[in-house]
């Protein structure tokens, strides 16, 4: 069976699991009903970009379901993917990987990739290798030189998928590739767990950190007031790296001025520009950086530092880096299209009210202390919304308590079929990532 795994990144960078499915095969199909069904999962709304292995079916599937999103190809497949293509030469030259690395990912121009690669090829002789003269065909998916549009927003998911290995997360047991489905199920809601764990910690860590001195004002202040702790840190580089800059202002015209800069290091910014409009703001960089990660440039801060603007335009602070991410996000309920509006509001309100609940519930879980708290909260929101009904003389549903006992782990599943771990093909958003394998011969 196929295990086709789907990721993403939270409102702190980090990893997240955003569900899993089996598939009996990978054909276009098959792949066309997984990306449906998942596209259905989250509301109908399908990523801005995903990052997937290499693999026709995939391609396929996600032109006619994703009509809109950016399909690439991810770097850590590809390299994984060369690994298994080109062994030979890993294991008889002793720079090889080095070379290919610095092929793929070091190049600054299309000349230099191209002038690298040819050398590759020659050096090695792999002139005739067919899966490296796909690979090169498809560079516009994986090359970020040849991407058609540099603009795409991507979260900076990549670089996750980059620095950790996806097909170590459900693991079989310690001396065999055999997997339970029981068991494979149960790995699943336990890195569900961790991950949501994780993601509390960080969301504590926000609220009771400072990255910038206490002396801190205008953008540094307003950066640490809105940005989670994760995001914040990479804006300090970014402010750290806009003092280095030395920029020249090329044209100015009602208030519109255009921008070059040279980093004093090195030559590497040498040609970026940037256009400044003062009555807005509103700014527009060559580098992309805002467009395809959400948060502004050393280039642009530099600028508005120059221009003495204290706080971050509102049209570049991008919700889903705030810490007010997660407040008020609802899924609208599409499962009734003709419900009334009355209905629809109601349900709005309980989806916003549940998530919000849900939310302080994990958060005061671990201590007694704060236990009490949500308690004594339900315990005086119940009668204050009790009287007001009785007043009004509305009759409302009465429920029962009920208590429940909270242990760690999940219910027993019945032991049905197995699985036998073989392969990994994969994908990101949102990624997908693909673990292949055979039914335990009995």
């Amino acid at each position: 069976m196929i295990c086709a795994s789907f990721w993403g990144v939270n409102h702190h960078q980090q990893c997240i699991l955003f569900g899993c499915a089996l598939l009996l095969d990978v054909s276009k199909d098959s792949f066309f009903w997984l990306l449906k069904t998942f596209m259905e999962t989250m509301g109908n709304c399908p990523p801005k970009t995903i990052y997937t292995d290499e693999s026709e079916a995939i391609a396929s599937a996600v032109k006619v379901v994703f009509t809109e999103t950016e399909h690439r190809l991810g770097m850590c497949y590809i390299t994984e993917n060369a690994k298994k293509h080109l062994s030979t030469c890993y294991e008889r030259y002793p720079d090889f990987e080095s070379t290919f690395n610095r092929c793929i990912f070091e190049c600054s121009s299309k000349q230099e990739f191209e002038s690298e690669w040819n050398l590759l090829l020659d050096k090695y002789g792999l002139l005739g290798n067919s899966w490296l003269n796909r690979l090169f065909a498809l560079r516009e998916k994986w090359s970020h030189l040849f991407f058609n549009n540099k603009k795409t927003f991507t979260a900076g998911v990549e670089s996750i998928l980059n620095s950790m290995t996806i097909n170590t997360v459900f693991q079989t047991s310690e001396g065999t590739d055999i997997m339970t489905l029981p068991g494979f199920v149960q790995q699943c809601v336990q890195e569900a767990k961790k991950r949501r764990l994780e993601e509390t910690d960080e969301d504590f860590c926000t609220c009771n950190e400072t990255v910038f001195s206490k002396s801190r004002k205008g953008l540094e202040k307003h950066a640490e007031d809105i940005y989670t702790g994760t995001i914040l840190r990479m804006f300090k580089n970014e402010y750290v790296k806009s003092i280095k800059l030395e920029m020249e202002e090329v044209t100015s015209l009602e208030g519109v001025s255009m921008f070059k800069f040279i980093e004093k290091s090195c030559n590497k910014d040498e040609g970026v520009s940037l256009m400044f409009n003062s009555s807005v703001p509103s700014i527009a960089c060559g580098c992309a950086k805002f467009e395809s990660f959400g948060i502004l440039c050393s280039h642009s801060l530099k600028v508005l530092c120059a221009k003495n603007v204290s706080h971050i335009p509102d049209k570049f602070v991008l919700r889903r880096w705030t810490k007010c991410a997660k407040k008020a996000v609802v899924m609208e309920d599409q499962r009734d299209e003709m419900a009334s509006e009355s209905n629809k509001q109601s349900s709005l309100y309980s989806e916003k009210l549940m998530h919000r609940a849900l939310h302080l519930i994990a958060k005061s879980a671990p201590r007694k202390e704060t236990r009490r708290i949500m308690e004594d909260c339900l315990d005086t929101a119940q009668k204050k919304v009790e009287n007001v009904l009785k007043i009004k003389g509305i009759k409302h549903l009465s429920l029962k308590n009920v208590e429940v006992d909270c242990e760690d782990g999940c219910d027993s599943i019945d032991d049905r079929g197995s699985y036998k771990t073989r392969k990994r093909l994969g994908s990101n958003s949102s990624f997908i990532n693909q673990e292949e394998g055979r039914k335990k011969k009995k």
